[in-house]
């Protein structure tokens, strides 16, 4: 299980996964950055093992320092968080794969896993996944766990049917219900996604599966969708707009969920001021045409569908 160093939400969505893995019998090991070795001696995730990998160029401090950055520029303009965020962390990311891969003792100690379920942000577990199976002469099934709303472009380089016109791309803060100008914009910042993926993230991983004997033309960005045996998606029907997706993209939604605990009389519907949060029938967001108290009231009645 790689999760993106063990950080935020990345993390908690794969040790989900991981918790339901090893409720059904399986062994799951999560690969984690040194930067966040708490997560291993942490009771909550007792039910795992932790495979811990070293930065050989920058401090355990540093490393907490990217991700704080990270968070920092996520609500800036999305050329701004290209510029300041993603490619920054594109590098670093590609560097700390060349020092996992050649790490011979925690390469080792993977010989006996079967299947890998990578973050879809950290191409690593491609390479990790035929540099395993050239070592020990056998067959590893590559999972991708998607802990975001979908993004476009990444959908349709993993080999499913997308519209860049229609599916808003990560950042750009757009739903499908989009205005002609935002269409465009949204097609534009996917084609600037696809040229970033192609031409500043995968040449890392080429040159890392090249030094280690790996055909590297399995890091092309129109061969990407062959590694892949299946996609988790960390979304939901409730929340999502429908739109296509192949027939090895599994939306898992609730992966974070907890069942529901009964409200106590400080968080009951009939203590919420409702007068400033009216109802619109038609998208189910705020508007200006009808309280939240006629919705309680609906589904007080049993109601699947309330206008």
């Amino acid at each position: 299980m790689s999760n993106l160093y063990g950080e935020g939400s990345h993390f908690v969505v794969g040790a989900s996964i991981a918790e339901a893995l090893v409720r059904r019998g399986h062994n799951v090991t999560s690969l984690i950055s040194r930067a966040y070795d708490q997560r291993s001696s942490d009771p909550q995730f007792s039910y795992m093992k932790f495979a811990i990998f070293e930065h050989r160029n920058k401090s355990r401090e540093e490393v907490r320092d990217i991700f704080r950055h990270l968070g920092s520029v996520a609500l800036d303009e999305p050329d701004q968080q290209f510029v300041n965020g993603i490619i920054p962390l594109i590098m670093n990311l590609s560097l700390d794969c060349r020092n996992l891969i050649m790490d011979e003792a925690l390469m080792m100690r993977l010989e006996s896993i079967d299947a890998i379920v990578m973050d879809n942000t950290w191409p690593c577990g491609i390479v990790m996944r035929r540099s395993l199976e050239q070592r020990f002469d056998k067959d590893i099934k590559l999972i991708s766990l998607w802990p975001f709303t979908p993004q476009g472009s990444t959908i349709y380089v993993y080999g499913s049917s997308c519209n860049l016109a229609y599916q808003p791309e990560l950042g750009t803060g757009y739903s499908d219900n989009m205005t002609l100008f935002q269409r465009a914009f949204n097609f534009f910042q996917g084609i600037v996604s696809l040229l970033i993926l192609k031409y500043i993230s995968l040449p890392n991983y080429r040159q890392l599966a090249a030094d280690v004997n790996l055909d590297e033309s399995m890091l092309n960005v129109w061969n990407l969708h062959k590694e892949f045996d299946l996609h988790l998606m960390s979304m939901d029907f409730s929340s999502e707009f429908p739109f296509p997706l192949g027939p090895n993209f599994i939306p898992v939604g609730g992966l974070t969920a907890r069942p529901a605990r009964k409200l106590n009389e400080q968080e009951s519907p009939e203590s919420l001021d409702t007068s400033n949060q009216p109802w619109d029938r038609q998208r189910g967001v705020p508007s200006e045409e009808r309280g939240n108290e006629q919705i309680f009231e609906c589904l007080a009645k049993g109601r699947t569908r309330c206008e």
